[in-house]
């Protein structure tokens, strides 16, 4: 006989434990936010990438000078808006090839970065005379490094 009561009990199924669908919605959840960390890039801080390739750019400076100047060999570095390649004076062909070993590699920027250039010397603005970037090279390389005049 069944009796009502405040002691009464209910005769039925007892839940203990998760359901099957409960279980798939939480792994589904956490799948979904597992390849939106995935998907969302990693933003890099641009300070801190520019020092980055700073520092590369001048640790492949004082590796060519030093290889330069313990070698004997005439190194040279190629910079572009894009990076810069080490370079190496080929006697054979009379050019410069690129450089090979020894930690000197061609490095190219990433996308958000551009290398430019700004020449010191240049005339002010002022001046009617302009120097171009090929005259400034020119003067860089034919200009006596122990000031003489020959």
């Amino acid at each position: 006989m069944w009796r009502a009561g405040p002691d009464a009990k209910p005769r039925g199924r007892r839940q203990s434990g998760f359901t099957l669908l409960e279980i798939l919605v939480v792994v589904g959840l956490v799948a979904m936010l597992s390849l939106a960390v995935l998907v969302v890039p990693v933003w890099v801080d641009d300070q801190r990438q520019l020092d980055s390739e700073s520092a590369s750019l001048a640790d492949t400076l004082t590796m060519l000078n030093e290889q330069s100047l313990f070698s004997g060999r005439l190194m040279a570095l190629r910079v572009t808006e894009r990076g810069w390649t080490p370079l190496t004076y080929d006697v054979g062909e009379r050019a410069f090839v690129p450089a090979q070993g020894n930690g000197l590699q061609a490095n190219r920027l990433p996308e958000s970065l551009e290398l430019t250039w700004q020449y010191d010397d240049l005339p002010d603005d002022d001046d009617e005379e302009r120097m171009s970037l090929q005259d400034a090279a020119k003067q860089l390389v034919t200009d006596d490094p122990f000031g003489g005049d020959d």
